[in-house]
């Protein structure tokens, strides 16, 4: 790396906040320095045993082969490869031009109409499937000629767009590991991610973010970092940066690169020997070999980075497509939103891996990702990019589908509105956006049964999914062919059947509830520098141990128990499963129609008794809580429009009153009935609020526990209760 000042990307002389490129005729002038050795400096060696938390060892495909050879293991450049050798002039990335102020840019003119088949409203930067194969090979490139070694760390933080994608798969073209980034993560969060994967290259798409990294880049520990890379979210718009923070960044070592020289560097004629050095790595790259680090959302503790091969990702992929997605949409092209964070595991496969397993199957069948505006994420513009879009493969965490169902909720509460939903649901699909679906995926946390049943009633079925970070997204999930087959209402709730992978309920008690295990090619290979908690997920003979409780019916499907880590006991030691209660109290309240309780969070663990924290409807700004209720908690009472007010109303007290206590009719047992209940001053959202609640959208119950610890407190438990009444804790 030492030459690499030569690389004039480095000079960062900074004009009105934007770096400049100086001599375009001095970008290479002595590339051919000891960074040619690249790919070949560091090899990597096969794992001995079950598992590996380094990530210079690979996993030669034995661990899960019993006792056969594996011979149809896939590598992710191939099937970027054969997707733009068979989809070429296909549009694999849709980007939004936007505003200033992050909102979609309507077309004009004719090509804006529906003169023209798939005509779109709004604007977009767009990419051939051949176009984001050439840009992932010049990304390539340039982190070669930069010098990049196999299985260096390229932490990646930013929203969803197309530098994401090309930066992930460029990494691994280039031998190296994608780590991505929540863009929620703390400062500390942030520091520590960067010291744990080794980051080699910092790539970022906020310039707040420069000063972040700015505060320790300099420190001791981060000097394996050879370049901080920048890419404008809004390049219509460009951000302004800090001149003083790029020149604290800025080392002669470490250069501050903007995008477009990145790529340039790649794509670059004199780059040409780079770019040998890329196709001569990836001949000799290993299915077994990490290809991604997912850090676990960390609701207690420092994150735990999960390492996944190549195989797990490619192989659970294909169990996907093979055993759920088996129908193709009518005119071949698969459209996707990509709005869930590209760090978690969820968005890699549904946002990058899946599309690229669609289109390298056949000409005519490709993949098309859809990336989302800023008021898409502030959702000020959700339907209307949903409706543009018209997405045929949607995912959406219970959150998501729980917001959908009260927009719609809403919008069909008048008399005429509501005949159209009875009569045409599909058209209230369509005004959503949600009108081409033909595979709907809720995953990362329970759903409800009424929003399973709501959308079911309305002509959707929700594919209820389960499975982890260390499980490659892979688990179990409802097939399309299910609903036609089952008594639904003993189903829902179901987590579905296997898929894909073996699963089973290790050590069951007396009614058939235990710990579920998952085993298969799409097992993590470990965590990353962490063996104490590697040898605490996966057994001696490969099971995954998932911390989650379930049972199995008599039809392979799985039901959802609890979680080990949150199952509370009561002071006589009675074990109580807190999601359960939550999720019972949350359909009692929820009537169809009139959604009023938002989030329900069970508080008690190890009192007499326990109770509940109770969020109410309400609107959000760029999801901030307003206050203001919406939604059925508007009509609970007529008098009443804020959340404070609701908490010292008496008809709010009488329904929540009333609708836990229907719940309690219900409850599995008695030490599960709930007779306290608190309605906090304001929703917990995971923009305002990342102490209480995950970028996934789980709730921290420590800290949750933490900062009502007062309030909690007034709910009383530590002696028995005089009678049965449901009241609101403040009245105990």
């Amino acid at each position: 790396m030492a030459k690499l000042a030569a690389f004039i990307l480095t000079a960062v002389s900074i004009g009105g906040a934007q770096a400049k490129r100086v001599e375009a005729d001095k970008r290479i002038e002595s590339l051919t320095q000891d960074v040619g050795a690249g790919s070949a400096a560091v090899g990597l060696t096969p794992m001995t045993g079950i598992y590996t938390t380094n990530k210079l060892e690979y996993d030669p495909l034995t661990r899960y082969a019993e006792g056969k050879v594996i011979e149809d293991a896939q590598l992710l450049i191939s099937w970027l490869q054969e997707a733009a050798e068979k989809n070429p002039d296909e549009i694999a990335l849709r980007a939004p031009v936007q505003d200033e102020d992050g909102s979609l840019v309507k077309k004009e003119g004719l090509k804006s109409t529906l003169l023209y088949a798939g005509a779109k409203t709004y604007k977009y930067k767009k990419y051939t499937w051949k176009q984001y194969h050439d840009r992932v090979m010049d990304a390539a490139t340039a982190f070669v000629s930069m010098g990049l070694q196999p299985m260096d760390a390229v932490n990646i933080r930013g929203v969803n767009s197309p530098e994401w994608l090309i930066t992930f798969l460029g990494c691994i073209a280039a031998g190296g590991l994608p780590v991505g980034l929540y863009p929620t993560d703390s400062a500390e969060t942030v520091k520590f991610k960067a010291k744990d994967s080794g980051a080699a290259f910092i790539v970022l798409g906020k310039g707040k973010d420069l000063k972040v990294y700015s505060e320790f880049l300099n420190e001791e520990d981060f000097k394996s970092v050879k370049a901080v890379i920048y890419w404008d979210a809004n390049p219509e718009h460009p951000e302004s940066l800090d001149d003083k923070v790029v020149k604290e960044l800025t080392t002669q070592e470490r250069p501050v690169i903007m995008w477009e020289q990145f790529i340039a560097q790649g794509a670059a004629s004199d780059a040409a020997v780079f770019r040998t050095q890329v196709e001569e790595g990836l001949k000799e790259q290993k299915p077994g070999q990490a290809s991604t680090v997912v850090y676990t959302s960390g609701t207690t503790g420092n994150p735990k980075g999960v390492l996944l091969s190549q195989d797990s990702l490619t192989w659970s992929a294909t169990q996907v497509a093979k055993n759920l997605l088996t129908k193709t949409p009518p005119n071949g092209q698969t459209r996707i939103v990509s709005y869930l964070p590209l760090n978690h595991i969820a968005g890699q496969m549904m946002d990058i891996i899946s599309p690229l397993y669609i289109s390298s199957r056949k000409k005519g069948e490709y993949a098309t990702v859809f990336f989302p505006a800023k008021c898409f994420l502030t959702k000020r513009c959700f339907k209307e990019q949903l409706v543009d879009a018209q997405p045929t493969l949607f995912l959406g965490v219970p959150e998501v589908w729980d917001g959908l169902k009260i927009k719609i909720e809403v919008a069909t509460k008048s008399w005429i509105m509501g005949k159209v939903k009875s009569l045409s649901p599909a058209t209230v699909l369509k005004g959503v956006g949600l009108g081409s679906v033909m595979y709907a995926i809720s995953g990362a946390g329970p759903i409800t049964k009424s929003t399973l049943n709501f959308f079911h009633d309305m002509g959707l079925n929700i594919l209820n999914m389960f499975a982890q970070s260390e499980s490659s997204a892979l688990g179990t999930s409802w097939r399309n062919e299910d609903f036609g087959q089952f008594d639904l209402q003993h189903k829902f709730g179901s987590i579905g059947r296997p898929l894909g992978n073996k699963l089973k309920i290790s050590n069951p008690n007396d009614e058939g509830k235990g710990e579920i295990e998952l085993w298969g090619r799409n097992v993590m290979l470990g965590y990353m520098n962490r063996e104490d908690k590697t040898t605490e997920a996966i057994t001696a003979d490969g099971w995954l141990k998932t911390g989650d409780m379930g049972r199995n019916d008599g039809d392979n499907f799985v039901f959802l128990t609890g979680r080990l880590k949150e199952i509370m006991k009561d002071k006589g030691g009675e074990m109580i499963a807190p999601v359960a209660v939550e999720e019972g109290i949350k359909k009692a309240c929820n009537k169809p129609g009139a959604s009023i309780v938002k989030q329900a969070v069970v508080v008690g663990d190890g009192k007499v008794y326990i109770s509940v924290l109770l969020t109410l409807v309400e609107d959000a700004e760029d999801g901030v809580p307003t206050g203001k209720l919406a939604g059925g908690a508007k009509d609970v009472d007529d008098t009443v429009e804020k959340v404070m007010d609701a908490i010292k109303s008496p008809k709010w007290a009488s329904e929540l009153s009333g609708c836990i206590a229907e719940y309690n009719k219900v409850a599995a047992k008695s030490q599960e009935r709930v007779y306290r209940y608190l309605i906090l001053p304001k929703d917990i959202t995971a923009e305002d609020s990342p102490d209480l609640m995950t970028p996934t959208f789980k709730i921290k119950r420590t800290g949750v526990n933490e900062m009502y610890a007062e309030e909690i407190e007034k709910c009383g438990g530590d002696a028995a209760l005089p009678d049965r009444e449901v009241k609101a804790c403040i009245s105990a």
